[in-house]
């Protein structure tokens, strides 16, 4: 039996691209996005309140007012339903350049927090519930999820680490399940992990990645802006 896939263990690996398919049925005329969307979103809800157990096309057809012939058309299996159900519900995030290692890992952290909410926190939890049960499923939503996360996090470093001039004194890998592990730990304790402190995950990361958390020019830059301002504060002291 396949081990159930750990935070770490993918790398930037999207749906789309060699490997990861997410099963959806392709083939025919255009299909009613409105109707697929409301289907995605009774899956999440099914799955979420049954886990595998419980989640099929009858029930999801149920709660969505549909036909069962309407999933049929779509995807091939429940598999293939619950992992665009799973990627609908999920926001992508792009990579930004906001010149500071803190904004960016917290931004990164913030929005894996918003995931981990509501009816698709449930559902992720489930997931990993029923990992020993479909592997292939948790392994597909998994490498879309962090993988997207992982690339992000990743260039972070990677700027941070040019603007010093320095390397990480870590691996991405390990900052990046430094980072993430703590809101899945939060999001288990605390029934929700929008009480975690963001702020103080992000620090203990850059911490131990010795990396400089603010662009060096961009401060330079507000302190020469700032030193006529402290001279004239002097004199009208003086």
């Amino acid at each position: 039996m396949s081990s159930v896939p750990s935070i770490s263990d993918f790398p930037p690996t999207l749906v789309g691209q060699p490997g990861v398919t997410s099963g959806a049925r392709q083939r025919g005329r255009p299909r009613d996005e409105t109707l697929r969307s409301r289907c995605l979103d009774a899956a999440i809800d099914v799955y979420a309140s049954l886990g595998w157990s419980g989640f099929n096309f009858e029930s999801v057809a149920q709660e969505a007012s549909v036909g069962r012939p309407a999933l049929y058309r779509r995807w091939t299996d429940r598999g293939a339903l619950l992992i665009d159900a799973m990627l609908h519900a999920s926001p992508t995030i792009e990579d930004v350049d906001l010149g500071s290692l803190s904004d960016e890992l917290a931004r990164v952290l913030a929005d894996y927090v918003a995931v981990l909410q509501g009816n698709r926190g449930r559902a992720g939890q489930r997931l990993y519930l029923d990992g020993q049960v479909i592997p292939d499923v948790l392994a597909a939503v998994h490498a879309s999820l962090m993988g997207q996360r992982y690339e992000v996090v990743s260039n972070a470093i990677e700027r941070a680490s040019s603007r010093a001039g320095s390397r990480p004194l870590v691996s991405v890998r390990l900052a990046f399940s430094l980072l993430l592990g703590p809101a899945l730990l939060w999001n288990v304790a605390e029934q929700g992990p929008s009480t975690l402190d963001v702020a103080v995950v992000v620090a203990s990361v850059a911490s131990v990645l010795g990396l400089p958390t603010e662009d060096a020019t961009a401060n330079e830059a507000q302190s020469r802006s700032e030193l006529p301002e402290k001279r004239e504060s002097n004199r009208d002291e003086g």
